[in-house]
């Protein structure tokens, strides 16, 4: 009820309505001359040029989003190694050994890179570590490449 006193006391509803104008007017007053000053000439041949790039190579940056494999430079060389396994032997669920399974970091990287294949604690496909081999002596070895091997469970 207190809020309603003041405007009702500076013009009601119009006076509410010409602030509200006012405050508008200011800001894209402020803008233009932002826009007039070297930083904001700068901020907006910046837009310009990465408009421009866009519209020179229409879809270049969408098909990444849609092909396979794109992005896996950003990823870890062991994860990318373990990714090569999973592909080449077309590993739909695997399980990695417990050292590697307990590294967050690797084992997230993994699932995000190796869809559509998923980790299952029921998997038959085994990742290790090439020095971890002699600890899985009765497996079969499937595959090995960088350091890792792929042992399918006896």
């Amino acid at each position: 009820m207190d809020a309603a006193v003041p405007v009702a006391k500076s013009g009601g509803a119009l006076a509410l309505l010409g602030r509200a104008l006012l405050v508008r007017l200011v800001a894209l007053a402020l803008l233009a001359w932002w826009l007039q000053a070297p930083a904001g000439r700068m901020a907006a041949q910046t837009v310009s040029l990465l408009a421009s790039r866009l519209e020179a190579a229409p879809g270049t940056w969408s098909a990444h989003l849609a092909t396979p494999g794109a992005g896996q430079h950003v990823l870890p060389s062991q994860v990318v190694a373990v990714l090569a396994l999973l592909r080449e032997q077309q590993v739909t669920t695997y399980r990695l050994a417990e050292p590697l399974a307990s590294e967050p970091l690797f084992n997230q990287r993994l699932v995000e890179a190796a869809w559509p294949a998923r980790p299952a604690a029921d998997a038959a496909l085994l990742v290790v570590r090439d020095k971890e081999l002699p600890a899985y002596a009765g497996w079969p070895v499937v595959a090995e490449r960088g350091g890792y091997a792929l042992v399918r469970r006896p």
